[in-house]
């Protein structure tokens, strides 16, 4: 091969990367969009984050090396948020039923959403990112108990790795299946040693 065709054949190269680095960035800033409007509806701001506001817009601090090392207002970014219509569904209509389960059963408790397994335990040479749907702390915002939702896609050694790793950390693993959740009773002891009053 002559060197106009090594020169061609990095030329692709090069441009595949950079076209593979561009997905993975716009892919990146779609879930931290998503996320954004979530924790702004159960704040209680979505409306405002859809109403497309746009003096909230507006006031929002652009880059300012003047502003650099002062708070930011939150609310007047997730105004800012290029939101029209419906905006993307950040939980599954199933997560969503059972976080809202979790949290009338236990309002004291922390429960946060699609976590990664790496978060709480570390990651090990070739790991993939293992994703979780809820995790469950106690007061001093310690996991202690993680709740995955069943799927048909689920692969049984994935699961018990998962609960493995976990376990090796002392959180416990448990695996929900939507359709026979426990009652918001049964819940409430599973989570009553998490709380702040416990």
């Amino acid at each position: 091969m002559d060197w106009i065709g090594l020169l061609g054949l990095a030329c692709f190269i090069g441009f595949a990367l950079h076209r593979l680095r561009v997905r993975r960035q716009r892919l990146r800033e779609a879930a931290l969009a998503r996320e954004a409007a979530f924790v702004a509806s159960l704040r209680g701001d979505f409306g405002k984050a859809i109403d497309g506001d746009h003096a909230a817009a507006s006031s929002v601090p652009r880059h300012d090396p003047a502003m650099r090392g002062r708070a930011v207002d939150e609310r007047a970014v997730v105004a800012a948020l290029p939101i029209r219509g419906n905006p993307p569904a950040y939980l599954s209509s199933r997560q969503l039923s059972v976080y809202r389960l979790l949290r009338n059963a236990a309002p004291e408790v922390d429960v946060f959403v699609r976590a990664y397994l790496h978060w709480l335990v570390g990651k090990g040479a070739g790991e993939k990112a293992l994703q979780l749907d809820f995790v469950c702390c106690d007061h001093r915002s310690q996991p202690r108990m993680v709740i995955d939702l069943i799927r048909d896609a689920d692969e049984p050694a994935v699961c018990e790795f998962k609960r493995e790793r976990l376990a090796a950390a002392g959180i416990v693993y448990l695996r929900w299946d939507v359709a026979v959740l426990p009652g918001r009773d049964e819940i409430a002891r599973l989570l009553s040693g998490l709380g702040r009053s416990a």
